[in-house]
């Protein structure tokens, strides 16, 4: 059965604010809202240099709707595995509003799920064929309502990061996150590493790097987290992945733990995917990333198989050719989505309605 994806396209290369209103009407998730829900809205803030993809004025816009059905819209958010900023509820809650996401600007609260230092988890029992029960944040599964708002772009670990990986990987507890994690071990081509020491800077575990002049650089498999920094900023190409292996087991528990965020309440949550401003990096790197093409618009569903398929398909029509294998050829990001379809998260067929 196909599902229905809403599309709202840029015009003159921009998103029209008031327009987003009329995009969820159309999905009827509004409508159905019960009075006095509370809504958790699930967005990505930034990074150090890197402001949140998905300006405020538009999260603004999406709370007022929620307000004028009587709902109480707030911000949510879990604690990265990794070291940085957003690695504690508190130093995340001062990027968030450095980065504009206060109160005043969104009128929305920001609450943390998953507790000040990120250990506040519950167990969700799911159909899967990595899991028989995941470990999320503790407050997932108490919301009354769920909208996922995601920017679409490419990624080193999944070649494409959208509403799939906002909702499995994002709303994960830590332990939940580390078993998403844990088959992607790195390793160093020791022919190719010039022991320029990039990956240890970049690494947030201190699990790489050259430890002794003259030696190449070397993996902690003890440290080792498995996010994926250093290949990204390796300049001659020593750390590689073992796709064939690697990439499956991970977007599959993805999709996986995605499936736990949903189970039972399919009909509170809605998807809303920004194709705008798409690169080859996700927003979870501390770097700039170069814009391939205009925006495109946002599409919206309550399937998000279907809302990541879609915004796949418009992506590569507007780049002309597949424009996540071109940036990731040795991954196929569409492993999520078949996998996804198979343990009954959504559906790949949709029929695109333009709002």
């Amino acid at each position: 059965m196909k599902s229905s994806v809403y599309f709202l396209p840029c015009q003159a290369g921009k998103i029209v604010k008031d327009k987003l209103v009329i995009l969820l009407k159309k999905t009827g998730w509004i409508g159905s809202m019960a009075p006095g829900a509370l809504v958790a809205i699930k967005l990505h803030f930034g990074e150090q240099e890197k402001p949140g993809p998905i300006h405020p004025a538009y999260v603004a816009q999406f709370t007022k709707d929620i307000k004028s059905r009587n709902g109480k819209p707030f911000l949510v958010e879990t604690s990265t595995l990794y070291a940085g900023r957003r690695s504690t509820a508190y130093d995340h809650l001062l990027l968030a509003y450095e980065h504009g996401y206060t109160y005043e600007a969104v009128r929305a609260p920001i609450i943390m799920a998953d507790g000040l230092r990120g250990q506040a988890r519950t167990k969700v029992a799911i159909t899967g064929q990595h899991f028989k029960e995941v470990e999320v944040a503790s407050d997932v599964r108490v919301y009354d309502s769920l909208l996922t708002l995601s920017h679409v772009t490419g990624h080193v670990l999944c070649g494409l990061g959208a509403a799939i990986k906002n909702l499995g990987m994002g709303l994960a507890s830590r332990a939940g996150k580390r078993a998403q994690h844990s088959a992607l071990k790195p390793t160093v081509i020791k022919d190719k590493c010039i022991a320029c020491n990039r990956c240890n800077e970049w690494c947030p575990a201190n699990a790489i790097g050259v430890r002794h002049r003259g030696e190449k650089a070397l993996i902690d498999p003890a440290l080792c987290i498995g996010c994926g920094e250093c290949l990204t900023v390796c300049p001659s190409g020593a750390v590689a992945f073992d796709w064939n292996a690697d990439q499956v087991k991970f977007q599959e528990k993805m999709a996986e733990y995605a499936l736990g965020m949903v189970t039972g309440r399919e009909e509170g949550i809605m998807h809303v995917n920004f194709i705008t401003a798409v690169t080859r990096d996700c927003d979870c790197m501390g770097k700039g990333s170069t814009t391939y093409f205009d925006d495109i618009g946002v599409v919206a569903s309550r399937d998000p198989v279907a809302v990541d398929q879609a915004a796949a398909d418009l992506v590569n029509k507007k780049y002309g050719k597949d424009f996540f294998r071109e940036m990731y050829p040795e991954i196929d990001y569409t492993i999520q989505l078949r996998h996804g379809e198979k343990i009954g998260l959504g559906s790949r067929e949709y029929e695109l309605e333009e709002v």
